[in-house]
Formats: structure tokens, C-alpha cells, sequence
């Protein structure tokens, strides 16, 4: 034998190896849709607050809109939101964003704006501005379950210049 060893293999352990590269197989098809489910919920709610900072953002131009002395109508508010989530969406229409959305402005005894009232609010006043958005319109998702018909409403107030 020149000092060489005999290597005896035992045929039991390479098929309980190869058993074993099966069952990760199987574990992984039944781990892998759920891991797929929770990946693509994490990215649905990362969406969602991305659309939330982004109605947020648009509230507030609205509100600083509202805020200029020289704003006569309330119309001119709606047009600067919708302005606003358009550069933030560029991708949807504006005709969509406009029918996803309502604007409502406020004086400070809760009543609602409307045409050149906005003009007759005094100075220091408090005015109101809520958006309200449906989250589908710009959701990449649709379909997965969550959220779906998912509103977001935010509200800024600002003291008339």
C-alpha cells in the first residue's frame, strides 16, 4: 500500500447530505412567498408615507398661498396644491391628481371658503387648509390588500397676512 491510506466512503452520509440540499429547497419555496409578501408591504408602506409627506408638503404651500393678502379666492389655493403634488408626481396626470384630491379652506370660525370669500378674511386672521387625497391614485401597489381605498388627510393653519 505504499503508505497510502484506503479512503472508505460511507455511501449513507453523501445521501443524507444530498437529502438534506432538498429539504432547504422545500424550506425555502414555503419561507420565500411570505418573505416575498412582507417585502412588498414594507415597500407599500414606505409609499404610503412618502404620499403623506408629499399631501403634508402640499398643505402647507397651499396655506402659505392662503396667507398673501393679495389671494383673493380659494380656487388659487387649490391650484398652487395641486401644482405642488404634481412636481412631486410627475409621472400621473393632473387631471388624475385633481380628481384624487379635495381642498378645503377655512376661516377661523370653521366656515368654508369658497370664490373671492377668501378676499374678506381680515388680517391675523386664522385660515385653514385640508387636504384630503386618495392614496390609490399614486400607489405603486395596487391590488396587494393593504390600504386599499387609503385616504390621507392633513390640515394647515396659517394667520392671514
Amino acid at each position: 500500500m505504499n503508505g497510502s491510506r484506503s479512503q472508505i466512503t460511507n455511501p449513507r452520509r453523501r445521501v443524507q447530505g444530498q437529502a438534506r440540499r432538498g429539504a432547504a429547497t422545500v424550506e425555502f419555496a414555503v419561507a420565500a412567498p411570505f418573505l416575498f409578501a412582507l417585502l412588498l408591504g414594507m415597500i407599500d408602506m414606505g409609499q404610503m408615507a412618502n404620499v403623506g409627506q408629499a399631501v403634508s408638503g402640499a398643505s402647507a404651500r397651499g396655506a402659505r398661498e392662503a396667507a398673501k393678502p393679495t389671494t383673493d379666492v380659494a380656487e388659487a389655493v387649490e391650484a398652487h396644491v395641486v401644482g405642488y403634488l404634481a412636481e412631486r408626481f410627475p409621472n400621473t396626470a393632473e387631471t388624475t391628481l385633481s380628481s384624487a384630491l379635495q381642498v378645503t379652506v377655512l376661516d377661523a370660525a370653521g366656515n368654508v371658503l369658497t370664490g373671492d370669500a377668501l378676499g374678506a378674511v381680515q388680517p391675523g386672521s386664522a385660515v385653514t387648509v385640508q387636504v384630503v387625497f386618495q392614496f390609490d391614485s399614486v400607489r405603486w401597489l395596487s391590488g396587494i390588500g393593504f390600504g386599499q381605498g387609503g385616504t390621507l388627510r392633513t390640515s394647515t393653519v396659517v394667520r392671514r397676512g
